[in-house]
Parts: structure tokens; C-alpha cells; sequence
């Protein structure tokens, strides 16, 4: 059976590198509502479900970014003499 949709955001938030109110900042919600959803006491629509989505996606992209970024200033700092 797949997970519920809090359930899932919960896992999602646990595993992700910000903090409840940096996602609801991030997807264009209110913490409070983020919370709520969290605690089963709003359901989580399903464009509010898309925003926390995309949300997770960029944070994804600029922890790509960052670190791509690591690597390729380790990489030129081990050509300097």
C-alpha cells in the first residue's frame, strides 16, 4: 500500500536539507497550514501536494549545484602547486 500523502511529506521533510517553515516558505504556503497538513488535520491537495513537490525539486537542484560546485574547487585546488 502506498504511503499517505502526510506520511510521504513527512519523509520527504526528514530527508531533505531545509526546515518545516523553509518549505512552506519555499512552496508559497504558511507554516501553519504545512503543520496541519503534517499532523493529518488538513488534507493535502493536490496543488498545494505539486508546490511541496517542486519545492523539493529545486532544493534538490541547489544541493546538486553546491555540490558540483565542492568538486570542481577541490579539482583546481589539487592542479595549483
Amino acid at each position: 500500500m502506498p504511503p499517505s500523502l502526510p506520511s510521504a511529506l513527512r519523509a520527504a521533510l526528514r530527508a531533505g536539507p531545509g526546515t518545516q517553515r523553509k518549505l512552506a516558505a519555499e512552496a508559497g504556503i504558511s507554516p501553519a497550514l504545512l503543520t496541519r497538513m503534517l499532523n493529518g488535520e488538513r488534507a493535502v491537495t493536490p496543488a498545494v501536494a505539486e508546490a511541496l513537490a517542486e519545492a523539493f525539486t529545486r532544493w534538490s537542484e541547489r544541493c546538486a549545484a553546491g555540490a558540483e560546485a565542492i568538486r570542481r574547487a577541490t579539482r583546481e585546488a589539487r592542479r595549483m602547486p
